[in-house]
């Protein structure tokens, strides 16, 4: 049995000072201070990129009900970053089909037409696009974890030599969920396994989306009909751990064509509220709500600008794309 001067011995060998003194990072805090809060890379949208940019390293979180564009609001945000930044996504996307189905969604969403007319000039064209942009996790039959997510992100980069920008899990739902260690208590649970995520995708630099459902809702009711409101930060499935954990959380919500809005303005059948419920860290937004459309013919989004009407995504940085542009909060 060890003696209690060895114990001791063998706990400061161990131990890793985790502090970190202002003079330990004063370099950092220098830079920040002539450089200020930096966004992120933008969507492609205008009215978007005043609330929400995409930060390497960070997280979003997306909730909304089912068929309301969560899925496809992030695959538009995804292709729209390759196509400015050439960055490359990892995808896990079970409920929107198998790998060749998922990869043509892509292709008919990059080209802006549907899958099955396209002729084979511009399959091939999506095709190349796609594969240099996207890769698709298919677990098939085996049980897949948050763990196992990290891991095909690091045997992409590591083992295979491709830099992995984005990481995509959509819903959170179909991974597998294990609580024995939070004595079979979801809220412990969430509260952990979402400090993994964030931990993880700090350390890879890899910008983590998890895509999830609302818990139930109650319905509302206004002018006689009755529906579902968008989801608010704390009606994520699974509790409020989500808005504790969560840096970027955003809610889709398509209002139903029936109702109109506070102006008495009646809402668009494929109109999509945007709700930036919560932007961190500093610099990348703000809360608030954009709206967007989805165009059922080209399978793409576009915002209504106030001079120029239906505008699709576009490099709105021009030529300083691949700049961060200093946050003006």
């Amino acid at each position: 049995m060890n003696s209690a001067l060895e114990l001791k011995k063998e706990l400061e060998s161990t131990f890793t000072d985790l502090t970190y003194p202002l003079g330990k990072v004063d370099d950092e805090l220098t830079e920040l201070h002539r450089t200020g809060y930096k966004r992120g890379y933008h969507c492609g949208f205008s009215n978007l990129y005043d609330y929400y940019s995409i930060v390497p390293g960070k997280l979003s979180y997306i909730v909304g009900s089912p068929t309301h564009g969560k899925s496809y609001f992030w695959f538009e945000c995804l292709i729209n970053l390759s196509q400015f930044f050439n960055l490359r996504h990892l995808i896990f996307s079970p409920e929107m089909g198998k790998p060749h189905e998922i990869y043509a969604d892509l292709i008919a969403m990059y080209l802006g037409q549907k899958f099955t007319t396209l002729n084979n000039d511009q399959l091939d064209e999506g095709k190349e696009f796609v594969n240099k942009h996207f890769i698709v996790i298919d677990p098939r039959d085996k049980r897949f974890s948050i763990q196992d997510f990290f891991d095909q992100a690091d045997n992409q980069q590591q083992k295979q030599g491709l830099k992995i920008d984005t990481l995509t899990g959509d819903p959170f739902n179909e991974f597998e969920h294990d609580m024995r260690d939070d004595y079979n208590r979801q809220d412990l649970y969430i509260e952990r396994i979402l400090g993994f995520v964030r931990r993880k995708a700090d350390a890879t630099g890899i910008h983590t989306c998890l895509i999830t459902h609302p818990r139930d809702q109650q319905k509302e009711k206004k002018d006689d009909i009755w529906y579902y409101p968008a989801p608010t930060a704390r009606e994520y499935a699974g509790g409020q751990a989500w808005f504790r954990k969560g840096l970027g959380m955003i809610g889709l919500w398509r209002p139903d064509p029936r109702l109109t809005d506070d102006n008495g303005i009646q809402y668009e059948a494929n109109e999509v509220h945007v709700i930036i419920q919560k932007a961190k860290p500093r610099g990348i937004g703000k809360a608030g709500t954009i709206k967007l459309y989805f165009d059922t013919e080209r399978w793409r989004y576009y915002e209504q600008a106030p001079f120029t009407g239906k505008q699709y995504a576009r490099n709105i940085l021009g030529e300083s794309q691949f700049n961060f542009e200093k946050a003006p909060f």
